[in-house]
């Protein structure tokens, strides 16, 4: 389990979020609503976990990794849903924008740890290979 590269991936993609972020609410001269702020870190320190769970969860059986993968995704995708509907019930300014950044940082990080976990699978493939 290489930790080394899982957090310079989610540094990369925690700078180009807030990046797009601020780049977008300067374009739109609109202020991005407060929480996305908030929710970029969240998701980063929510994929590093999800990846170590995962990493070790390939080192068991290759079936238990993959559900483990499929987990995860659903996880981030069940989280961004829930924040989405509290924030339309709580009926706050900016859903829009909220939502297509909320969308965005849950492509972000999904693409990150799928990117991370692939150099696993190709390590053990070389591992068993050999």
């Amino acid at each position: 389990m290489n930790l080394k590269s899982i957090y310079t991936v989610v540094i990369i993609s925690t700078v180009f979020l807030f990046g797009c972020a601020y780049l977008g609410s300067y374009l739109a001269q609109k202020q991005l609503p407060t929480i996305v702020w908030f929710l970029i870190p969240l998701y980063a320190g929510l994929t590093i976990f999800l990846y170590k769970y995962i990493a070790g969860s390939a080192a068991h059986n290759p079936t238990r990794f993959v559900t483990s993968v499929y987990a995860s995704v659903l996880i981030k995708l069940f989280l961004s849903i829930v924040i989405v509907g509290v924030y339309f019930f709580l009926q706050y300014p900016g859903r829009k924008a909220f939502t297509i950044a909320i969308m965005g940082i849950y492509t972000v990080f999904t693409t990150a740890l799928i990117r991370s976990l692939l150099q696993i699978l190709r390590g053990n493939k070389s591992q068993t290979t050999q």
